[in-house]
């Protein structure tokens, strides 16, 4: 008969991989991967995670948005710590044993590279979007035309148009646009398009 601490062992690593199929649902898994929290998780194209992979999903969400069309590959060993946001519209690799800090966010929306990889051995927090203004003025604006004509440190709460709905709506459409996490509450502190952009790419919290 099996000892009852083999037996424990066993259960307990069949239970965290099933955790982790469960928490990162649509990607294709290797073994031994460790994932603390719950990942927000969109792949309408491809995510691959290595084997012994550790995602920091706590205390803030990592989020994966694959695209249609789009690769996200994770290698061996590699950690995403709290916050982290890969968005792939072409390819994103995260090299095995890499390491991608807490908040960063790594988007190849606007690279002219067919990939972005995070180096093996890397610490150094991963490349911010480019032109992230400008996209959070251009997903403002679907919801409020007004904000179009906004400088960058012009208070969105101006723009004609602006109420507490498009604000609601606002958050929802960032998110979605950015592969951001971010409060309900965010236009009650970040007033203008300078303001949204820091907290968008992590430098500030609202």
């Amino acid at each position: 008969m099996m000892p009852m601490q083999t037996m424990a062992r066993i259960a307990a690593r069949w239970n965290e991989e099933a955790r982790a199929r469960v928490a990162l649902r649509g990607a294709r898994i290797g073994r031994d991967i460790r994932v603390y929290g719950w990942p927000n998780v969109v792949c309408r194209g491809e995510i691959v995670v290595g084997d012994g992979v550790v995602i920091l999903s706590t205390p803030a969400a990592v989020t994966l948005i694959a695209d249609p069309g789009a690769s996200i590959e994770i290698g061996d060993g590699a950690i995403l710590e709290s916050g982290v946001t890969l968005r792939a519209h072409k390819r994103i690799v995260v090299a095995p044993r890499a390491r991608v800090e807490a908040g960063t966010l790594l988007d190849d929306l606007g690279s002219d590279a067919p990939e972005i990889v995070v180096a093996p051995g890397s610490t150094q927090r991963a490349a911010r979007p480019v032109a992230a203004r400008s996209r959070v003025r251009d997903v403002l604006a679907t919801i409020v035309p007004a904000v179009a004509e906004l400088g960058p440190r012009d208070d969105v709460r101006a723009a004609a148009g602006w109420d507490s709905l498009a604000a609601l709506r606002a958050v929802v459409e960032l998110e979605q646009a950015l592969g951001a996490s971010l409060p309900h509450d965010l236009f009650t502190r970040a007033h203008t398009l300078e303001d949204i952009e820091r907290v968008v790419r992590g430098e500030a919290k609202p």
